[in-house]
C-alpha cells in the first residue's frame, strides 16, 4: 500500500493511470518462454491415440450370491494357504501450489495451511459462490477467463484458447483454488474436481470450455494434464500415480505414460476408438495425480442415519448411525483405484462417534479372538449381498463410510469396513488377500489361533472372509484354502 501511495504521488493521478494502463498492455502481450514453446506444439498436427475402455479390477466375475458357511465344512487342523506378489510399498508424493513458486513434499491431502490464512478471495475483488459437497466456498469472478470457444474443434483453435488463457491474470484464480485446497484438506483428485467446479461456474456450465479451463489450471499448478478431442466432445486426460479401473486411457511417448479420460460429470459420453491429442507435454516438471488420502476432506455436514440390526448367539444388537451424506456424495464421483487406497481410509467424525462407541461397548470385556468374531460377524450380517455389476453396472469399491450408506455390498467392501474396523477398536494389522474374483481379509493376532492362515512378513495372519456367511475367523471358502492370494496392505 505504501509503494501504491509513493507511485501516485510521484506521477499524479493521470501519469499513474496511463502507468498501470502500460503494466496492464504488458502483461497480456507476456508469455513465457515456456508458453511460447507450448504453444508452437499445439499448433502443430496432432495425432490419433487409440483409447482402451478400461479393466475391472477383478479378473473373473464375482460370485452372483455368497458363500455361506455349514459347520460340517470346518477343517480339523490349521492349512497354510498360499499367497503371491508382495504388494508395493506406498510413496509420498510432491505437489506445487497455484503460483508454481512452492513445493509440499507431504502425502496428498496434507498440504500445510499457514496460520490466519485469508478464506476470501482479495479485496474488493467480486466473488462467485460455489457449493462443493455442501461446502460453499467463494472464487474470484474473473470472468475474463471465460474465453470464447466457439466452431469446429482443432488444434489452432486449442492454441489460441491457450495463448488468450496467458494473457489474461489468471494467477488470482490458482491462488485461491489453492488456498481453499488446504482450506478443505483436499487430496490431489479433489483438488481436480474443484478446479472443475470452479471452471463450470466461469464458464456457465458449458462442457467443452469447462474441460479447457481445467486443463489450463492442472498444467498451471504443475499436473501432468492433457486435453483430447473426439468429435465435437474436448476430454481431460489426467496422468495418475495410481491404477484407475473402469475408466477409458491411452499411452503415449518412449515411456508409455499413461493418460485416463477423466471424467468429471455424470453425463459425460465415453470416447471409443481414438482421440486426438498433441504430441508433447508442458515444458515444465510435472506430477501425476495421487488419489491417495492423507485426511479426509472437510466437506459439508449433512447428515443421514442408519440402523443396523443384527443378532449374535442368541442376542439382538440395534447400531443407530449417523454418517455424513456429502462425504458419500464426494465418494460418488470417485474413480475405482487400489485397494490398498481403500483399506487405509477411514470414517467421518460422525460416523465414528456413532458406530464406534456401540461397538465397544458391544465387545467390552470379551477376548480378542471372540471381539474379532463379532466384528466378524456384524459386517457378514449388516447389509445385503449383490456385486456391483447388478448394483451400478461396473465395479466399485467401498469406502468404510459408503458401507453405511448403501444397503447392499460385496466382497471387496465388506473386507475394507472389516479392516478398518479391527484397525480402530482392537489395534490389529489387517491385510487383505485379493483373488481374481474375490476379496477376503486376514488379522494378525497376539497369539496363533488355530484355522485356515497366511505367512507374510514372518507374520502369521489368520483368514476372516466376511462374505463367507457365518464362518467364525480362521475359516477360509474352500474355494480359495489352495489358491494364491495377492496381499493388500
Amino acid at each position: 500500500m505504501m509503494l501504491l501511495i509513493l507511485v501516485v504521488t510521484a506521477f499524479g493521478q493521470e501519469d499513474y493511470n496511463k502507468w498501470m494502463k502500460r503494466q496492464e498492455r504488458d502483461y497480456r502481450e507476456y508469455l513465457s518462454e515456456q508458453d511460447k514453446e507450448f504453444i508452437g506444439f499445439l499448433k502443430e498436427n496432432w495425432i490419433n491415440v487409440p483409447v482402451s475402455q478400461g479393466a475391472d479390477p477383478f479378473q473373473l466375475p464375482e460370485p452372483p450370491k455368497p458363500a455361506v458357511f455349514s459347520p460340517r465344512e470346518t477343517t480339523k487342523q490349521s492349512v497354510e494357504c498360499p499367497i503371491t506378489e508382495q504388494p508395493r510399498k506406498s510413496t509420498k508424493v510432491s505437489r506445487t501450489l497455484s503460483s508454481g513458486q512452492q513445493t509440499f513434499n507431504q502425502p496428498a491431502g496434507q498440504i500445510q495451511a499457514t496460520e490466519n490464512r485469508q478464506t476470501e478471495p482479495r479485496l474488493g475483488t467480486p466473488s462467485l459462490r460455489i457449493d462443493y459437497f455442501g461446502k460453499v466456498v467463494t472464487i474470484p469472478e474473473v470472468r475474463s477467463l471465460s474465453v470464447i470457444f466457439t466452431g469446429e474443434i482443432s488444434n489452432d483453435a486449442v492454441a489460441d484458447y491457450w495463448t488468450r488463457l496467458c494473457r489474461i491474470d489468471y494467477k488470482v484464480l490458482l491462488d485461491r483454488l489453492s488456498e481453499l485446497s488446504n482450506e478443505l484438506d483436499l487430496n490431489d483428485w479433489g483438488y481436480c474436481k474443484l478446479t472443475f467446479e470452479a471452471a463450470l461456474k466461469i464458464d456457465n456450465n458449458d462442457r467443452n470450455r469447462s474441460y479447457l479451463l481445467t486443463w489450463f489450471l492442472l498444467v498451471k499448478s504443475g499436473y501432468l494434464a492433457r486435453v483430447g478431442y473426439q468429435g465435437g466432445d474436448i476430454y481431460l486426460l489426467i496422468s495418475s500415480k495410481n491404477r484407475l479401473y473402469n475408466v477409458p486411457f491411452f499411452r503415449m511417448g518412449n515411456e508409455g505414460v499413461k493418460y485416463y479420460v477423466l471424467s468429471l460429470r455424470d453425463s459425460d459420453r465415453r470416447p471409443s476408438g481414438a482421440i486426438l491429442t498433441y504430441n508433447d507435454n508442458y515444458p515444465e516438471p510435472s506430477r501425476q495425480l495421487n488419489f491417495g488420502f492423507g485426511s479426509l476432506p472437510k466437506l459439508g455436514k449433512a447428515i443421514d442415519k442408519r440402523v443396523i440390526d443384527i443378532e449374535y448367539k442368541g442376542k439382538d444388537y440395534s447400531f443407530h448411525i449417523d454418517y455424513n451424506k456429502d462425504l458419500i456424495n464426494f465418494y460418488r464421483y470417485y474413480p475405482t483405484t487400489n485397494l490398498s487406497i481403500y483399506f487405509a481410509s477411514q470414517l467421518s467424525d460422525p460416523a465414528r462417534s456413532t458406530l464406534l462407541p456401540e461397538l465397544k461397548s458391544a465387545i467390552q470385556g470379551m477376548k480378542q479372538t471372540d471381539a474379532v468374531n463379532f466384528l466378524l460377524h456384524f459386517v457378514q450380517y449388516a447389509t445385503g449381498y449383490k456385486t456391483d455389476s447388478e448394483q451400478f453396472g461396473h465395479q466399485k469399491f467401498f469406502f468404510p463410510e459408503e458401507n453405511l450408506h448403501y444397503e447392499y455390498t460385496d466382497c471387496a467392501d465388506r473386507a475394507i469396513l472389516f479392516s478398518y474396523l479391527v484397525k480402530t477398536l482392537l489395534g490389529l494389522r489387517v491385510i487383505g488377500l485379493e483373488y481374481p474374483d474375490h476379496l477376503s481379509a486376514a488379522v494378525k493376532f497376539a497369539t496363533d489361533i488355530p484355522g485356515d492362515y497366511v505367512m507374510y512378513q514372518d507374520a502369521r495372519y489368520t483368514i476372516c472372509d466376511p462374505t463367507y456367511i457365518g464362518a467364525p475367523i480362521g475359516e477360509a471358502m474352500p474355494k480359495y484354502r489352495h489358491m494364491a492370494a495377492t496381499i493388500v496392505e
